[in-house]
């Protein structure tokens, strides 16, 4: 007696045929698109194209339109690098970390997105700082630090209103705390593809941070710098940072990816 289709695939045929389209999308990391969905599920177009709304309105699969075509969405690579082990993206990003704190002797640091709350996944401190060394706290609020601004500005806007509804704590006089102007400030943020921050949560504090943005092009890391704003003004300009801090996400996005 032949088995039946359960007993070859245990799980719902929905579920099966979501996995198979993932696993189709994941392969390809320049996008797929419909027809090869079609060809992989071994589906017609009109219940591919279903199956494919779901998962776009829950974040496992993004769409882009002007090539169109399917690529992983944000939600999902959240969720693996949620269960990445932090021990070992630490090892593999303390080096570069180290490398970019000896170049502008001040502090460098990467948080990661957990939930909707950004968390210190490590940091390296210059052999020979540039003055006083500031160490990064624990809080990363999305409208008044540079990975906050960094990470938020490239997250879903379902994201981003959740968390401008809550109350903006004016921390210091230069903290933004108007919701319209903290999007204006995150669209900023996407144009120049980093974020400055200048005593806006702490006093005389400069900082600042940059996406690390993964191959499907969400982005979950993000990487900074950090000291006395009179120190890293004086030192290098915005440009120099800005350039030090993308070359650097770059290279943490390829480690990241590979962890």
């Amino acid at each position: 007696m032949s088995k039946t289709v359960q007993e070859k695939e245990p799980g719902s045929a929905p579920l099966r045929r979501a996995a198979t389209i993932l696993d189709a999308v994941a392969a390809a990391r320049e996008g797929v698109p419909l027809q090869h969905i079609c060809d992989a599920v071994g589906l017609p177009v009109s219940t591919t194209h279903r199956l494919l709304q779901s998962l776009l309105a829950i974040g496992y699969l993004a769409f882009d339109a002007e090539r169109k075509r399917y690529r992983i969405g944000s939600r999902l690579v959240r969720l693996v690098h949620i269960s990445q082990d932090t021990a070992t993206i630490k090892m593999q990003a303390d080096p570069l970390l180290t490398a970019l704190a000896n170049r502008f002797r001040q502090t460098a640091f990467l948080t990661q997105l957990v939930g909707e709350e950004l968390e210190l996944v490590t940091y390296a401190l210059p052999d020979e700082p540039l003055g006083s060394a500031i160490y990064p706290g624990g809080r990363f609020p999305i409208h008044a630090t540079a990975t906050g601004k960094a990470t938020f500005a490239f997250q879903p806007e379902a994201v981003v209103d959740r968390l401008l509804r809550r109350p903006l704590e004016k921390l210091q006089p230069a903290t933004l705390a108007d919701p319209e102007a903290v999007r204006r400030e995150l669209e900023t943020v996407r144009q120049l593809g980093y974020a400055v921050i200048d005593s806006e949560f702490d006093p005389g504090v400069f900082a600042i941070g940059c996406p690390v943005i993964s191959a499907s092009g969400s982005v979950t890391f993000a990487v900074a710098l950090v000291g006395l704003g009179e120190n890293m003004r004086n030192d290098h300009t915005i440009e120099a940072y800005a350039a030090a801090l993308k070359a650097t996400a770059r290279d943490l996005a390829t480690l990241i990816a590979r962890a």
